[in-house]
């Protein structure tokens, strides 16, 4: 039952809504539907805010200001696709700034400061890329005590904050992307964070969460997870009594997906078969293992490559 609170979330969410902001979602039902959606346990991480230390770029590096989002994915994500890779996480796409927590609102951040380099060719990048059934999980950064968010939040104005929710959104959700939101899996069931996960479910975009859940929040508990390798062992309530609490890996329903891009390059094909020995998603450097030639196929394998 909601409690008052949460009631005026679900009101401003499902039925208080903007009837042309709901047809904008509704349009978008199938935006994930060309993503794949069968685990194949490998994903390609790619951060872009965060690659370089230039403020001016929002700290996007990749040489994406000259080559744009359309030389980005020839040069970049296509070798992969080649090399099979099914799926990506891009990380931060509209940037970064130093000493900033990670936005939700980025893409708007990066127009307002008119980072036109950033934010335009994104959508016809991208959207090739997920009709060939490629998913691509767009990870920004997280709504809970987003100061843009939680003053509309605190002053109950919910449908801006779906309002600011949709227009960050938009690019991703246009482009035919799934959805990662990063520090989601503590907010409780009348937290707009968890309305607007089910919003985008019940339209038909693949979310997922970060990170393990606590126990309490069953609610989260058939969302796939994107985790830190050393954090969804340290989170184990199993393994360390100073995470009791965390939810159970057997309570867990949904995809586990660790990263293991803090693993040193070498080491990295070894741990991607631990993991997806395990029943888990591998998220690492595909760049890495091309260039260092091992296989996909090796990945699967406990053979060397």
């Amino acid at each position: 039952m909601f409690n008052r609170k949460g009631f005026h979330v679900a009101v401003a969410f499902v039925t208080g809504m903007a009837l042309g902001l709901f047809l904008q979602w509704r349009a978008f039902a199938g935006a994930g539907e060309g993503a794949a959606v069968a685990s194949d346990p490998v994903v390609s991480w790619l951060t872009i805010g965060g690659s370089t230390k230039d403020a001016s770029t929002r700290r996007v590096g990749w040489d994406l200001k000259r080559r744009g989002w359309g030389g980005f994915v020839r040069l970049v994500v296509r070798p992969q696709i080649d090399w099979g890779c099914r799926r990506f996480v891009l990380h931060n796409p509209f940037g970064t700034l130093p000493g900033e927590p990670m936005q939700f609102d980025q893409y708007m951040h990066a127009r307002d400061a008119g980072l036109t380099w950033l934010c335009e060719g994104f959508v016809e990048a991208w959207r090739p890329v997920t009709e060939e059934g490629i998913e691509v999980i767009c990870y920004l950064g997280k709504l809970r005590d987003d100061p843009d968010f939680e003053e509309l939040r605190k002053r109950g104005k919910y449908d801006d904050w779906l309002a600011r929710a949709w227009a960050s959104l938009q690019p991703a959700l246009d482009a035919g992307m799934s959805i990662a939101l990063d520090a989601s899996s503590r907010a409780d069931a009348g937290h707009p964070v968890y309305k607007l996960a089910e919003l985008l479910r019940s339209l038909g975009v693949k979310v997922y969460i970060e990170p393990r859940p606590p126990i309490t929040h069953n609610h989260w508990f058939d969302y796939p997870v994107v985790t830190t390798e050393q954090f969804w062992h340290r989170s184990n309530p199993e393994k360390h009594i100073s995470s009791l609490w965390a939810a159970r890996d057997d309570q867990l329903r949904g995809e586990i997906i660790r990263m293991i891009t803090r693993t040193p390059q070498a080491d990295q094909p070894e741990k991607a078969r631990e993991v997806i020995a395990e029943g888990h998603t591998a998220a690492l450097y595909v760049l890495g293992m091309i260039r260092e030639g091992v296989s996909r196929e090796s990945l699967f394998s406990p053979q060397a490559k």
